[in-house]
């Protein structure tokens, strides 16, 4: 997959969104484990989830895309949108954040 072409890059964000709705209407607590840094489509991912647990303390929390100038997927900033609150938001996705799991307890 050549990440550099729009069309899969599309299809990688389409296969994102579809996990996170589900994962949002999921009839039972959900919970994401994470074991390392989580950037990006994972952080949408894990917010998604009911439960974060975060076990090593060298990885951060960032939206890369952010940082590198792309746009987000408006689906992955509408779960960002319902479920963090809304300066955590409004920062994130102005700056992209660089969160130790310590400050992302706080989101």
């Amino acid at each position: 997959m050549d990440l550099k072409k729009p069309y899969e890059l599309h299809l990688i964000f389409s296969d994102l969104v579809r996990l996170s709705q589900r994962l949002l209407r999921f009839g039972v607590p959900s919970v994401a484990a994470i074991n390392g840094h989580c950037m990006a489509g994972g952080l949408i991912l894990a917010v998604a989830c009911d439960y974060r647990v975060m076990v090593n303390n060298n990885a951060n929390v960032a939206m890369t895309e952010i940082k590198r100038g792309m746009i987000l997927p408006m689906q992955g900033s509408v779960v960002l949108k319902v479920k963090l609150p809304p300066t955590t938001y409004r920062d994130l996705l102005l700056t992209g954040g660089n969160y130790t799991p310590e400050q992302a307890k706080e989101m």
